[in-house]
């Protein structure tokens, strides 16, 4: 074999393993064939090797022991040396060789015979051979071992690639199966939660005006827990719904939004002082979505924080990015809250109150946003940062 024909064989192996529209099957058996027409030999085969047994996996050729699904014990096999080196195993006269077991020259009476190991990652998973029932007249040339070892290598990176895609693809499927579930789940609670809790208001806030003293605050207690969780099942909804919309962040002014919630929230709670300060405009990648990330942050500030007197929002950027920022003069935030708001985490001791923060964290993350929290402010302030 010339010089230029090992290259070019060398050259269509690559081609074969290389092919996107062929199943990792197909490539193996088409480059076993390939294989056995280069180096003159009728047999090819690929073995898996597992608790010291040797299974055939794919074969080319008419030998009836070497044919997919046989089985044999390791060392019994013509591989068992080949499984244990890292270079290619070339053997001339398997009859006279030391290297291959009696009981394997018994059972296959295989002549001539190479092979190479197949690693899957950093595993060994079995060989590459190829062989025939006659001797062979000339020893095997060092591009005749180099191509047994490089189809080895492209074997097992062809089955390395095709597990972990079977195994995206299970995940995936899991997956699927598990937001759907989740779906259901939250479609079937946050509808019975809306209804049970609607129904729990309307006759507590009867109770309100029925009773007095001591039994008209229990009935208060009640009209507001019941208002608390029907928020709940809202922000439920707006989260699934944030998550199912596809991220389609562009240029646009923030301005806009930061003003709107700020109007709200002096129309809504006439007793919080709210202060903004933006530009003229600001542009960044952003969607409407930022409009709900500022008003949770701003919620958050009003009515889950004792009592804050004032609220300032603020809009500032730099040649880099638009930084949107919430200040209040409350308690400040608890730790808990802000590892759900800056990682999108929570420990098993310390869970987050409420989903308007997790809401924050997964939309700035989906607009390709930091969020920062001032340690140095007396309050609360937390701080969204967009590229331009």
């Amino acid at each position: 074999m010339s010089s230029m024909d090992s290259a070019s064989y060398r050259e269509r192996l690559y081609d074969v393993f290389a092919n996107p529209e062929a199943d990792p099957d197909a490539k193996i058996r088409s480059a076993l064939g390939l294989g056995a027409d280069y180096l003159q030999l009728p047999i090819g085969f690929v073995t898996q090797i597992h608790n010291d047994t040797q299974e055939i996996v794919y074969a080319t050729g008419g030998h009836s022991l070497i044919q997919p699904g046989e089985t044999c014990p390791l060392d019994e096999a013509y591989c068992r040396r080949t499984f244990q080196i890292d270079s290619a195993l070339a053997i001339q006269d398997s009859h006279v060789s030391d290297e291959i077991p009696e009981k394997a020259v018994e059972a296959f009476d295989l002549g001539t015979y190479i092979g190479a190991k197949i690693t899957v990652g950093d595993e060994p998973y079995g060989t590459v051979c190829f062989a025939d029932t006659e001797r062979r007249a000339s020893a095997f040339t060092e591009a005749e071992t180099y191509f047994v070892e490089l189809f080895a290598e492209l074997i097992g990176q062809a089955i390395e690639r095709h597990t972990r895609e079977h195994e995206l693809e299970e995940s995936r499927a899991q997956l699927r199966k598990r937001n759907q579930l989740i779906g259901v789940l939250n479609r079937v609670l946050r509808h019975n939660l809306r209804n049970e809790m609607s129904v729990i208001v309307g006759f507590a806030m009867e109770l309100q005006k029925r009773l007095d003293g001591r039994d008209a605050e229990f009935a208060d207690r009640i009209v507001r827990s019941s208002t608390e969780l029907l928020d709940l099942a809202e922000t439920a909804q707006t989260l699934e719904a944030t998550l199912n919309a596809p991220a389609e962040p562009q240029e646009e002014d923030v301005v806009p939004y930061v003003v709107r919630v700020a109007r709200e929230l002096d129309n809504e709670y006439p007793a919080v002082s709210v202060h903004v300060r933006t530009p003229e405009a600001a542009y960044a990648r952003s969607d409407a979505r930022l409009e709900t990330a500022v008003r949770e942050l701003v919620e958050n500030a009003v009515i889950h924080q004792p009592s804050p007197r004032t609220v300032e929002l603020g809009v500032t950027e730099t040649e880099e990015a638009v930084t949107i920022r919430i200040e209040d003069d409350g308690p400040g935030i608890p730790q808990q809250e802000r590892q759900v708001l800056l990682t999108g985490e929570e420990t098993p001791l310390e869970h987050s109150s409420g989903l308007g923060l997790w809401l924050v964290h997964w939309i700035v993350q989906s607009l390709d946003g930091t969020i920062r929290i001032d340690e140095a402010v007396a309050g609360a302030c937390v701080e969204i940062r967009l590229r331009k």
